[in-house]
Parts: structure tokens; C-alpha cells; sequence
């Protein structure tokens, strides 16, 4: 599994999240963890064979982010990038 993520703060936080070799035609959920709890981001359907470019905004400033958190359509956390 490749991850990149990047983060902004504009006034809130952009993902950038370029993924692949995730087993194809599932949804995945992306979700912030920040200091007071979780806030959804965003999701995307994994393809095959291909490298999957995703951009995600979501309210919290980078500043109260703690992580960036991968989860498959069964809850199962599959990617985890914890921030500085």
C-alpha cells in the first residue's frame, strides 16, 4: 500500500491522498482524528491496477489534527498517518 498525505490549512485541512493496491471495488472512509474526536473527511472506490489521486477538505484546522485514518468498508482501520 502506497500513502501521501499532505495537509493545508485553508482556512480548514485538505487531504491530498494518492493510494493504490487496495483490492478494488470497495469504498473506503477517510477520517481525521483531532483533538476533540473524529470528523469524516471524505471516501473514495478503489480501482485496480491504477494509482488513485484523492483530494478531501474538512473543517478542522491542521493545528487540531492528529492523524489521518484509512477505514474499510467493515470499520477496519487499512491506513494510519499520525501528524506531528
Amino acid at each position: 500500500l502506497d500513502l501521501a498525505a499532505k495537509l493545508f490549512i485553508d482556512p480548514g485541512t485538505e487531504v491530498l491522498l494518492d493510494v493504490r493496491d487496495l483490492p478494488p471495488g470497495q469504498a473506503y472512509r477517510v477520517d481525521l482524528q483531532t483533538t476533540t474526536g473524529v470528523v469524516g473527511a471524505g471516501s473514495f472506490l478503489s480501482v485496480a491496477d491504477v494509482l488513485m489521486v484523492c483530494r478531501f477538505n474538512a473543517a478542522p484546522l491542521r493545528a487540531d489534527v492528529r492523524a489521518v485514518v484509512v477505514r474499510d468498508p467493515s470499520d477496519r482501520q487499512v491506513m494510519r498517518a499520525d501528524l506531528a
